[in-house]
């Protein structure tokens, strides 16, 4: 059995060297005008950002896809980040069969891997690469021996999200500690160029981190930094203090303790 592979990942990626040395992969196209050459080709897709026709699926013997989340749930674009920024402790990739509908045809197989709320978006594309090398070649070799039972997705469970932006990344308020910690954690460099927040002055902070720092004192607001030292930040939440530390230092400027960070989107 031998599939031809769509992906953007580099040719030197470990996923695809792996594919390549165990059989399981006879071509690799990487461009969507390459895609449309295709015909009654067996096909498997991974980190594939181009939405297949209609057309293009019919005309394929088999059309697989690996996608970044236990479907049905977190069908759509980026969905590590949805993931984290809702809080999951639990993610993984599914093997779906594809179907007009984006990430809605059969699951064949699914791997999972926990990932702490003190960890991030690198650390979960770490693992979930490290999840992928084990799991991904045994499961093509066993979808090819006939072994694995397609089972049909469950509507009513389906959640979809659309394709993120920088300018998601501004941080919504400061008044909620665990939704901070979450768009940091999900949109952390070098992922993206991190979550962000302005300076009293206009200037535009890049958050690389966040952890928790202790409690605030009392009849400080929200956003009001408490510590400046070097790239690092203690900053009040309604809740608790969260210790930032800032990935463009050099946007801090003359900003001190007793300033307030500005959040929302400008």
């Amino acid at each position: 059995m031998t599939m031809t592979l769509l992906t953007t990942l580099e040719e030197s990626a470990p996923l695809v060297r792996l594919l390549r040395a165990k059989g399981y992969v006879d071509g690799i196209v990487a461009t969507r005008e390459g895609a449309e050459t295709l015909r009654d080709a067996d096909v498997v897709m991974i980190n594939w950002p181009y939405i297949l026709s209609d057309e293009f699926i019919n005309r394929q013997r088999v059309v697989l896809n690996v996608h970044n989340s236990l479907l049905p749930r977190y069908r759509g674009r980026h969905a590590f980040t949805w993931a984290i920024l809702n809080g999951e402790r639990e993610l993984g990739y599914s093997l779906h069969v594809a179907v007009p509908e984006i990430d809605a045809g059969d699951v064949l197989s699914t791997v999972r891997f926990p990932l702490a709320d003190h960890e991030d978006v690198v650390t979960a594309f770490r693992r979930g690469q490290e999840a992928l090398l084990a799991w991904l070649p045994p499961t093509l070799a066993a979808w090819a021996r006939g072994e694995l039972q397609p089972v049909a997705q469950d509507p009513s469970l389906a959640t979809y999200f659309r394709k993120r932006n920088d300018e998601d990344n501004w941080l919504p308020s400061f008044a909620d500690t665990t939704c901070v910690r979450n768009l940091v954690r999900a949109v952390a460099p070098p992922y993206t160029a991190g979550a962000k927040c302005r300076t009293p002055r206009g200037n535009t902070l890049r958050i690389a981190s966040a952890s928790l720092a202790g409690a605030v004192p009392t009849n400080v607001s929200a956003g009001t930094v408490l510590v400046r030292q070097d790239d690092e930040l203690t900053v009040a939440c309604a809740d608790s203090a969260l210790r930032l530390v800032i990935a463009n230092a050099d946007a801090l400027g003359e900003l001190r303790a007793g300033d307030r960070l500005v959040d929302g989107r400008p």
